[in-house]
């Protein structure tokens, strides 16, 4: 049976440098909050026991407290899931931080397939419970309220039509023979096409030249047919084993070969929405529209973001919606499927807030992308005091006068502070790439990387 919590050891270690000493410190502090809310740990540990399957026995002696604390070394340190077992593993302190202390610390495999059991509602509620802890303990009090939104982009490379056609082609390949290396009999005489598909798609992604745009097209349906022929072959498979016609008679054998079909079947659609947007989109030279189109058979999630930024024109992720009081405390965070319109979330935002603190900020400020003429009707029935937020296009006289008083490029330059911690989120908490995979996992990472944030902020008070 999994345990909650370890008893915890003093975290006192003996530094010789100011900054060793200022970062076991960090996480001593970060200790004490988490000691101080219970719930959170509460929360964790009702995720990795209720509703799971039965895991290896090491995994199981796991305290929950234990994977919750990973989570967070993990995306304070900006490490990968094996460098942040590496990480813990080679530091004593982080050892006691983790409570793992002396004994055998878990895979790195393992540790992942655990903390992806914390679901993404699991991590909002944990931040809830750490924004009431700084309302009502460490003297938050919500004056100010900024908000933004931003892209976390999902782990993919860049999507072209002959990359993700190769993709279908080797994933449905390795699955095809794991399944006939089990039984022969169900996928029957069958010869992997991968390596064409590679040279295929090798010459469609090469240069310029008039010699490769010539044969363009016919490289195109070359490589269209090479994906369509594992297609096929998986879907008879599949339509063998629904049938019964298995020759295995082992109980295991059977168990991983339901587990493939399952595969199998997650895979072919997405190879099929692959397939047809390549022919529409190549062959027969018709546009497709974004919200129609495949970025990854791993992301399928994954929506393809225009922002015309410099350097990064295009990103493939999701947008976030953040919302920062003073002193750089995250109240808020959402996961958007879609990209929202940003307009409506002004007044959500002063609604939560005031539902938060009990009164409207004093000051909310965001950028040209909230302004609306039927927002800004809409936020009059908040009265809140300076509601900074700059027009889009031309200003009337009264309009360019608010705009530069001097309370409104005020509220604009502590709206400026947003960015920055946009900008620490990307390059120290894992907001710039998810490196879990799925739509669930994605929501639990952006969580996450909030989280530490916060944990980090408060140990400043």
């Amino acid at each position: 049976m999994r345990k909650k919590t370890e008893r915890q050891l003093p975290l006192d270690f003996a530094g010789t440098l100011k900054l060793t000493k200022d970062w076991y410190s960090l996480y001593y502090n970060v200790h004490k909050i988490l000691a101080a809310n219970p719930e959170v740990t509460d929360l964790v540990h009702a995720d990795l026991t209720q509703g799971c399957q039965k895991l290896h026995r090491n995994v199981e002696g796991v305290a929950s407290e234990c994977i919750l604390r990973l989570a967070l070394v993990q995306q304070m340190e900006g490490l990968s899931f094996r460098e942040t077992i590496v990480r813990v593993d080679d530091s004593e302190m982080l050892r006691f931080f983790c409570r793992f202390y002396d004994d055998a610390l878990i895979s790195h495999s393992l540790y992942a397939t655990l903390v992806n059991l914390i679901r993404p509602g699991t991590w909002e509620k944990i931040n809830a419970l750490i924004v009431k802890y700084a309302r009502d303990k460490k003297g938050f009090k919500g004056h100010k309220l900024r908000l933004d939104t931003t892209a976390v982009e999902t782990d993919i490379h860049f999507p072209m039509d002959a990359s993700l056609l190769c993709d279908c082609v080797r994933v449905l390949s390795r699955l095809l023979s794991e399944i006939r290396r089990i039984d022969p009999l169900v996928v029957g005489p069958w010869r992997s096409r991968l390596a064409d598909a590679k040279w295929l798609t090798q010459n469609l992604l090469r240069g310029e030249s008039k010699r490769y745009k010539r044969r363009y097209k016919k490289w195109f349906a070359a490589l269209i047919a090479a994906t369509e022929r594992p297609m096929r072959k998986a879907a008879e498979s599949l339509a063998r084993m629904a049938a019964g016609e298995l020759t295995v008679t082992d109980r295991f054998q059977r168990l991983e070969l339901q587990a493939l079909a399952k595969k199998l079947e997650h895979y072919l659609p997405l190879a099929a929405r692959c397939v047809a947007q390549a022919r529409k989109r190549v062959l027969d030279g018709v546009a497709v529209p974004h919200a129609e189109k495949i970025f990854s058979i791993f992301e399928p999630h994954t929506e393809l973001l225009i922002r015309g930024k410099a350097g990064k024109k295009i990103e493939f992720g999701h947008m976030v919606e953040v919302r920062q009081i003073e002193d750089g405390l995250i109240t808020y965070y959402k996961v958007h499927a879609k990209r929202p319109a940003e307009p409506p979330l002004l007044a959500q935002a002063v609604a939560q807030h005031e539902a938060l603190f009990g009164r409207v900020p004093q000051v909310c400020a965001a950028d040209k992308g909230y302004s609306s003429q039927l927002v800004l009707e809409e936020m009059a029935k908040f009265n809140v005091p300076e509601l900074c937020v700059p027009k889009k296009g031309r200003r009337n006289e009264a309009e360019a006068e608010r705009e530069h008083s001097a309370w409104f490029k005020m509220g604009q330059a502590f709206r400026a502070g947003i960015e920055g911690t946009i900008s620490v989120l990307k390059r120290v908490y894992g907001w710039n790439r998810c490196l879990r995979e799925g739509w669930e996992h994605f929501q639990s990472w952006v969580g996450t990387g909030v989280l530490a944030h916060n944990l980090v902020q408060l140990t400043r008070r």
